[in-house]
């Protein structure tokens, strides 16, 4: 299955655009709409600058990846997703790819999003205590 637009659209929204590289809250290099070097697709360093056009095109490679590895996880756990289903799940692991482990794409897959959320809520408390923040 393949995100839509609305996927481009969301993390637009979310992220912001920033033309120039810089240390995001949790020190990690990001330019662009939440671009990091984590995929190993665009790379970049904290001396580079996108434009508008070349960060949506980051983006979409960037998505495509996560889409890669949505439904490879799709696939590997024998789910079937709605396409909003598969849009939130694609939507997740660009921003927080732990977040699909350890039954939170189950927990889309079900519908289950509130479930989902307290999930995450407390993963994200938890990784914060432990990380010390």
């Amino acid at each position: 299955m393949e995100y839509n637009e609305s996927v481009i659209d969301l993390i637009k929204r979310l992220e912001g655009y920033e033309p120039n590289a810089y240390s995001d809250m949790n020190g990690v290099l990001t330019i662009g709409y939440g671009h990091t070097n984590a995929t190993g697709v665009n790379p970049f360093d904290k001396n580079d600058s996108f434009n508008e056009e070349e960060a949506e095109k980051v983006l979409v490679d960037d998505l495509n990846e996560a889409n890669k590895i949505v439904n490879n996880m799709i696939k590997n756990r024998n789910l079937t997703l709605t396409q909003e289903q598969h849009n939130l799940a694609v939507a997740v692991y660009f921003h927080r790819p732990w977040a699909l482990t350890d039954g939170g794409l189950e927990n889309i897959a079900s519908g289950n999003i509130d479930l989902f959320n307290m999930d995450q809520k407390e993963k994200i408390i938890q990784r914060a205590e432990k990380e010390g923040y």
